[in-house]
């Protein structure tokens, strides 16, 4: 298809030719046609340490080269800009990877401590100041244009200017590649966040000064906090503004084997602040009536854990791993991939069970489910299964009566503690029971059954007893335990005479004092034998067991013998699923966790505290890392990264 342009050069030359007088020759004006200018080309994103208002935006080449602009571009209100690249430079090429740099304009004040000088005398949180002399962000994008883009996004943070400064100049499309994912790795230890696979340019960060309108993730609210909590480095050693704060970082920082090595002291410096900026952002959004994400608790547990770690190192140097290599197939980075996805896990459990001491100090990684475990034991224990005996005893009885039922007919239970309607089918084939409850007293132990409607089945040889809608409580003296509500199935088996029920399966939500919220529950509990006598106190009940968890983000599945030594178990949280098993040897414990391609084994001696002995990381046949007790993984490259702390 012809351009406009072209058309209306046909065009003009048709009227000359026909405004050509007598037989003499046409004259004809050649007018050129002149090819397409090329597509416009630029740059836009936002520059965040709080919205910088009215910087100054510039770019170079790879040369270090100045990249003409049509005009003058500074930033907005919210931090934005917008820049197009004028036409002689697009035509002359465009070297990547390029540099935007945002030079001065207004700081918004996005460090919220007490209020009132937050960023300065006077600055309060939200509020913007100038910035100070020499104060400048930059960012790198090693493309100018997109397949589907004419311009390019770069969003301009402390994070991508940091990483500037690593890369250096002349620094080639590698090596912004490489400098970016140290910083990632750096700012991963300092918060704790996972931030495997982070584009820096295309990451929009959040204002933190709204969070409690903002729509917050793990890796943009990690990476804008750990910018906004350079502000509380301000003050400290010297250093007197936001540009000395981050030429300290930089001039801290040493490359080791392609991983950033510093000391101890700036790291604690870091994650201390961040911590403290969790802290203040959670209170904020407190204040608001907004439920805080669980991931903001986290980073300030393990942040402020960290810092506590990596005060002991002082200042000697400690080599920071990068985060993984997504879709890597190397030892290492498939290593780092099971790490990251672990502290998730793991985080999820803190958060969401409140449970603690996962094969760190504690005795077994299923420790982690004290609570829930302990919930689940309760509904097999002596007392609860004594409370579905008596039931089943007082229906046999009546079944066994000389006043037995009759095809359609209805007969009370009876019993102290057993009440209820039991009623015969016409085909006598089942019985149907309602309004029935049942409840038993162990010790200070007591169990309460409600059916609101069941069905009972005994052929002579065996039997089974089902309802719909239960509810099992469990108290301990006039302190209300646990309830359980949703549906049951029992089965009975006269060999096992004591007991009487040899399987139990359980669905529906509980609620515990132990273990925050109400989560959804499914077991099996089968092979059961033992006794409910007052003087074994239900001690010696055992059986196989097989039992989910679900949460709103984490199903937890375990199964194995009641009270025996070895356990299975998987966890499933955010897209990721560790699997694992637990061997018990007299006092040693040996701990398996993995993600099908790396194997975490934890040793622990259970004779004293708890003991970690040993934690080790294998790929195949491959040692790619350990573990020590303070949760801190020694990647075989020397690069360490820490597991969350509140679990060790």
């Amino acid at each position: 298809m012809k351009s406009f342009l072209q058309n209306i050069t046909l065009l003009t030359a048709v009227v000359l030719i026909a405004s050509c007088g007598g037989g003499s020759s046409p004259i004809v004006d050649v007018v050129p046609v002149l090819p397409d200018p090329p597509p416009p080309s630029g740059v836009n994103g936002q520059v965040i340490k709080g919205p910088v208002v009215g910087a100054t935006i510039s770019v170079s080449d790879a040369s270090g080269a100045s990249v003409g602009l049509t005009e003058t571009v500074t930033t907005g209100e919210d931090g934005s800009y917008s820049a197009s690249f004028t036409v002689p430079a697009i035509e002359a090429g465009i070297t990547t990877p390029i540099t935007i740099t945002a030079t001065g304009g207004d700081i918004t004040c996005d460090w919220d401590v007490d209020g009132d000088d937050d960023c300065g005398v006077g600055i309060s949180f939200g509020s913007t100041y100038p910035a100070p002399a020499g104060f400048a962000l930059s960012g790198f994008s090693t493309v100018t244009a997109g397949d589907d883009e004419e311009t390019v996004v770069v969003n301009i943070n402390v994070a991508t200017d940091l990483a500037v400064q690593l890369a250096g100049a002349g620094a080639d499309n590698d090596a912004v590649a490489a400098a970016e994912a140290q910083v990632l790795g750096l700012i991963q230890v300092a918060t704790g966040a996972n931030l495997s696979g982070v584009n820096l340019r295309m990451l929009v960060l959040p204002n933190l000064t709204a969070a409690t309108s903002a729509a917050l993730s793990e890796q943009d609210f990690a990476i804008a906090l750990f910018g906004a909590a350079i502000i509380g480095q301000v003050g400290s050693n010297g250093l007197a503004d936001i540009p000395a704060v981050i030429a300290s970082i930089y001039q801290g920082i040493t490359i080791v084997d392609g991983n950033i090595s510093i000391s101890g002291t700036l790291l604690t410096r870091m994650a201390t602040q961040v911590s403290v900026g969790a802290a203040a952002i959670q209170a904020q959004l407190a204040t608001a009536g907004v439920t805080a994400p669980a991931f903001i608790a986290n980073i300030e547990a393990n942040s402020a854990g960290n810092a506590a770690l990596f005060l002991l190192a002082g200042d000697q140097p400690v080599t920071v791993s990068a985060p993984p290599v997504p879709g890597s197939d190397d030892p290492l980075d498939l290593t780092k991939t099971f790490v990251t996805s672990l502290s998730g896990v793991i985080n999820s459990l803190l958060t969401t069970t409140g449970a603690q001491g996962f094969g760190g100090t504690q005795q077994g990684a299923t420790e982690v489910f004290a609570d829930e475990l302990n919930a689940v034991s309760m509904l097999g224990s002596g007392a609860s299964t004594s409370a579905f005996s008596q039931l089943r005893n007082a229906i046999d009885d009546v079944l066994d009566s000389e006043s037995a039922l009759t095809a359609g007919g209805s007969e009370m239970l009876s019993g102290d503690d057993v009440s209820g309607t039991l009623t015969l089918s016409d085909d006598e084939a089942t019985t149907t029971l309602t309004d029935a409850s049942s409840s038993w007293t162990d010790g200070d132990i007591t169990v309460v059954l409600t059916i609101p409607s069941g069905t009972h089945m005994n052929d002579g040889a065996s039997g089974w007893l089902s309802g719909t809608g239960i509810t099992l409580t469990t108290s301990q003296g006039q302190t209300l335990l646990q309830t359980f509500t949703g549906d049951f199935s029992t089965t009975f088996s006269p060999e096992n005479d004591d007991l009487g029920l040899n399987a139990m399966t359980f669905n529906g939500l509980i609620t515990t004092s132990g273990a925050p919220g109400t989560f959804s529950l499914d077991v099996d509990l089968s092979e059961l034998t033992g006794s409910t006598v007052a003087s074994a106190g239900g001690s010696d009940i055992a059986g196989n067991y097989t039992v989910t968890l679900t949460f709103d983000d984490l199903a937890v599945s375990l199964n194995g013998v009641l009270r025996g030594l070895n356990q299975a178990f998987s966890i499933t949280s955010g897209g990721n699923t560790i699997l694992g098993t637990v061997t018990r040897d007299g006092d040693i414990d040996t701990d398996t966790l993995t993600d099908t391609t790396t194997t975490l084994t934890l040793v622990l001696d259970l004779s004293g505290s708890g003991e970690l002995v040993s934690g080790t990381f294998t790929v195949g046949a491959e040692q790619t890392a350990t573990l020590d007790s303070d949760g801190v993984v020694y990647y075989s490259d020397g690069s360490v990264q820490a597991l969350p702390a509140a679990i060790f």
